[in-house]
């Protein structure tokens, strides 16, 4: 995805955990972090702690939806799924992506990767990896004051 481009629809198909949302649901009320994990990866388990450090701070003013998109097989057991994400801290809603098609609409190739997206549906910041997540959370800090002025 390139940025200014427009929030993709999640499938209809789309297995959720803790809950499930439209396109609808999360375009033009807040900010929308959407992140890439997989239970194998171990840099994974650094933005999930931060993330929710993030909600606190900025009293929950933008919306985030976990993607768990499996690197193996093994990785797609959904109990795993579960039991990591309650260890990691990630109480989010969750996609599982594990037939990549969500992986395939994002152009995402590797885990862990950040898009943020304005109120309006648009991609405004993109992040691979577990380094610069103090620049993402500045690029939040961003939207979240639009929406206040």
């Amino acid at each position: 995805m390139n940025l200014r481009e427009e929030l993709p629809e999640f499938p209809i198909k789309t297995k959720w955990l803790n809950s499930s949302w439209t396109k609808e649901q999360l375009v033009g009320d807040k900010p929308l972090l959407v992140y890439f994990w997989s239970v194998s990866c171990d840099a994974c388990k650094v933005a999930p702690p931060l993330i929710n450090k993030w909600k606190e701070k900025y009293e929950n003013q933008f919306n985030v939806i976990a993607i768990h998109m499996p690197r193996s097989p093994e990785d797609a057991s959904k109990s795993l799924v579960k039991s990591t994400a309650s260890a990691t801290g990630i109480f989010d809603s969750i996609c599982l992506d594990h037939d990549l098609t969500l992986s395939e609409i994002f152009q995402c190739k590797l885990v862990p990767n950040f898009y943020l997206f304005d109120k309006k549906g648009q991609l405004r910041h993109r992040q691979a990896g577990e380094r610069g997540l103090q620049m993402l959370e500045k690029r939040l800090a961003l939207l979240v004051r639009e929406i206040n002025t």
